[in-house]
């Protein structure tokens, strides 16, 4: 059973007694925003800005690092947990689609958009061209091994 709180408006609280049936559930996430999160992007694309939904994988609020002995580090800015709200709309942009929907961007802006210098742009998007560039020879390897064994050009021995 789910009611609300005093305070209804911006800052609702929801009371749970029991376990949450599904459509609970879906209520409590309309409450919460207003609507239910977009399920792709078509449906992103028109959804409120700045964007509340923070556990989005494009979200810009949240710097989720990589795994590292089981553990995920993930950096969250100042104020974030005190003031969400002033938080996200402090930011020029909460979603890293509508930045690429906007086309190529120059060092400068791709740097204010993830608040890192250009330099520090610049460095990883040489260690992703590298990436690739490691990632497109061994394919190219793979389809050279495969296509001289389709001619019956691979001799092991």
């Amino acid at each position: 059973m789910v009611s609300s709180g005093p305070g209804a408006g911006v800052r609702s609280f929801v009371a749970v007694t029991g376990p949450l049936t599904p459509q609970e559930r879906e209520q409590a996430a309309r409450d919460a925003v207003g609507h239910l999160r977009p399920k792709n992007r078509s449906e992103c694309v028109s959804g409120p800005r700045p964007c509340p939904f923070m556990g989005c994988r494009y979200h810009l609020a949240l710097d989720v690092g990589p795994e590292k002995r089981g553990v995920r580090t993930v950096v969250v800015p100042t104020g974030l947990m005190t003031d969400p709200a002033g938080v996200l709309s402090s930011m020029a942009d909460t979603c890293a689609l509508d930045v690429a929907d906007r086309g190529p961007q120059t060092l400068d802006a791709v740097g204010q958009v993830l608040g890192v210098t250009r330099e520090r742009i610049r460095q990883i998007e040489a260690k992703l061209v590298e990436k690739l560039a490691r990632k497109r020879g061994m394919l190219d390897a793979l389809e050279d091994v495969e296509g001289r064994q389709r001619h019956g050009e691979d001799h092991t021995w």
